[in-house]
């Protein structure tokens, strides 16, 4: 008698070749062969023990099948399926016996146990079973070396004065244009150097007020766009206005004159504020039409206010527009230039001084 097993765990629609799985025995009797048939399936359920023992499971279902086989009678080429294993009883005359032994010791797989590694250590857990390697203490880590600080050079270590060397070059041939609120957003771009850094700007701003060119366009007298940039000037920035000399507005008028010019009437009450910075705008346009030019002419000599009269008398000087006759400015009126918020008080001054200069020298 001789026991042959090969390939045990397979597929349950493949069935192993002819020899796969075989049990041999001398005697063709009932009796022998259910020995045989029990003796072997004692050493199949002996391997499937330590087999699931080792990979932390058991197989019930082959264990209620082999407590089956012991009622049943196997007959020769009869194939069983039990949980997956695959076994085919046959018998096989005594006279060829040892060459069917000679035959199944070539096509038997012997199982054994791998031997546990002598570096290796089982930790028992609850339902869990962790291989850890034991490996030498390691030296601890040399320390880090020390990082090289090198100190970080940027713009703004600069002097001062340098810095704004840099600025005024970058804001060479840099015009501002003031837009109406109506326009396109893609149009309203500011300038890059405002947009860096909140440094930046706050460094930049003071050079684009008091050195770019400042243009705005005013169309039948409509100022809401230039109220709107002046009311985002910061206080502060507006004296950086009043050393611009390129402050530029250019009228333009239609035929028609306008009803109501409530932006006009805010321009001229700003404009005649004697508490606040007065940038000197200068004013140009064309010769509107006869209507537009009367219409300029009666709000001009109806004006009650020296400041309003004084700006909108500016303005018709700008157009080629003869004002009405009017008792302010008169005789014995004193000149707008000697009022200290003028834009030409400065130079009125100065004149004032020379002329004085001059006659006590004459003296």
């Amino acid at each position: 008698m001789f026991l042959h097993t090969r390939s045990v765990f397979i597929s349950r629609q493949r069935q192993f070749p002819a020899g796969a799985a075989a049990c041999s025995c001398r005697s063709s009797s009932a009796p022998d062969l259910t020995l045989h048939l029990l003796f072997f399936l004692t050493l199949l359920a002996i391997y499937s023990r330590a087999y699931h023992r080792r990979h932390g499971r058991r197989s019930d279902g082959l264990r209620r099948a082999s407590s089956g086989w012991r009622r049943d009678v196997l007959q020769s080429g009869q194939p069983i399926r039990v949980s997956g294993v695959l076994l085919v009883a046959r018998l096989y005359h005594s006279s060829h016996s040892r060459i069917l032994e000679h035959e199944a010791r070539a096509h038997t797989k012997r199982l054994a146990l791998p031997t546990p590694l002598p570096q290796l250590q089982l930790l028992s857990k609850p339902n869990t079973m962790a291989v850890t390697r034991l490996l030498p203490a390691l030296a601890p880590a040399p320390p880090k070396p020390a990082a090289v600080h090198t100190p970080r050079v940027t713009f703004f270590d600069l002097p001062a004065e340098l810095r704004i060397e840099v600025y005024k070059l970058a804001l060479d041939g840099v015009v501002i244009h003031i837009l109406p609120p109506n326009t396109v957003e893609e149009r309203k771009i500011p300038h890059a150097l405002t947009r860096a850094s909140r440094q930046v700007r706050n460094e930049v701003l003071p050079l684009i007020h008091s050195l770019c060119p400042i243009r705005c366009a005013v169309t039948d007298f409509n100022f809401d766009g230039l109220l709107l940039w002046m009311s985002r000037v910061p206080p502060h920035e507006e004296r950086n206005l009043k050393k611009n000399n390129h402050l530029a507005i250019r009228f333009n008028t239609s035929n028609q004159p306008q009803r109501s010019m409530e932006s006009l009437r805010k321009w001229l009450h700003m404009r005649a504020d004697v508490h606040r910075p007065q940038p000197k705008w200068h004013y140009t346009g064309t010769l509107p039409s006869n209507k537009v030019c009367a219409d300029l002419r009666r709000r001009c000599k109806r004006m009650k206010e020296y400041g309003k009269q004084w700006e909108m008398l500016q303005i018709l000087k700008a157009l080629q527009i003869t004002p009405l006759p009017s008792p302010l400015p008169g005789p014995g009126t004193p000149p707008p230039e000697e009022n200290p918020d003028h834009p030409n008080h400065q130079q009125w001054l100065q004149q004032q001084r020379e002329r004085d200069q001059g006659s006590v020298a004459s003296d």
